[in-house]
């Protein structure tokens, strides 16, 4: 295994990089950096098989998009893996950055049975993207705090068994949550202080790609929309749908 525990940086593009290799047995903890472009950076695209067992917990990032101002994007954790991560735990990080700014709080593709939990993502555009190119399976996202930007949590294709419950989204310009899937469950969230942008805008929005138009098996339960003034839209056929005990 690796540990890569209580390390610090600044004015770097990368605080980790790793490229290639599978990771098993990964310990990413206590670390802090500032006026970084990318906290944690695992691209792996070819290699061995999926990464097993990534925990990535209690790390603290400014992420930057003037320090270096030709990325494009950035990101304070990003773990992509084309060949399918497994059990991975992401949990109790501070993730910061301008409101607006072309920043991604954490990014997560591929994977199997993951955690999201108790992290804190302050502004950039997307708190949390679930990538839509392979898509992730059995999914928890539960007590975070997303504050800030276009949207809390983007999951637009792909998802399966996405449980999002009891997070809190703040000041958001578009959405709280925009999903697509099957086995979607949403529910004890709060949705707060929104700032709205335009025509298509909600605390959650479900859509339809990729399954030809078409969510299924969605459940949206004991969520707070009291200060968001931004009920659930769909632009999807959304089937076996469930939208309960809302306020």
């Amino acid at each position: 295994g690796i540990v890569f525990r209580g390390n610090s940086a600044r004015n770097v593009r990368n605080f980790m990089y790793s490229d290639t290799h599978r990771l098993d047995d990964v310990l990413i903890d206590g670390n802090w950096a500032e006026n970084i472009v990318n906290g944690i950076n695992i691209n792996k695209s070819s290699g061995q098989g999926g990464s097993r067992r990534v925990k990535i917990v209690n790390n603290t990032f400014h992420i930057s998009d003037q320090y270096y101002p030709y990325a494009s994007v950035g990101y304070g954790i990003y773990l992509y893996d084309l060949a399918g991560s497994s059990n991975v735990v992401i949990a109790g990080n501070q993730i910061y950055s301008a409101s607006g700014s072309n920043i991604v709080g954490i990014l997560l593709d591929a994977s199997v049975d993951s955690t999201i939990s108790g992290n804190h993502i302050i502004g950039g555009t997307t708190g949390l993207s679930l990538n839509g190119s392979t898509g992730n399976t059995n999914t928890l996202v539960i007590g975070n705090v997303f504050d800030g930007g276009t949207s809390g949590i983007e999951s637009p294709g792909k998802s399966r068994l996405l449980t999002v419950a009891n997070n809190s989204f703040f000041r958001h310009r578009q959405y709280g949550i925009n999903a697509a899937g099957t086995d979607i469950f949403i529910r004890g969230n709060s949705f707060s202080d929104w700032a709205m942008a335009g025509g298509q805008d909600s605390a959650i929005y479900i859509n339809g790609y990729p399954f030809d138009g078409v969510s299924t098996n969605i459940f949206i339960t004991g969520n707070n929309f009291a200060g968001s003034n931004a009920a659930p839209q769909s632009s999807a056929i959304a089937f076996d749908t469930e939208i309960s005990t809302n306020v």
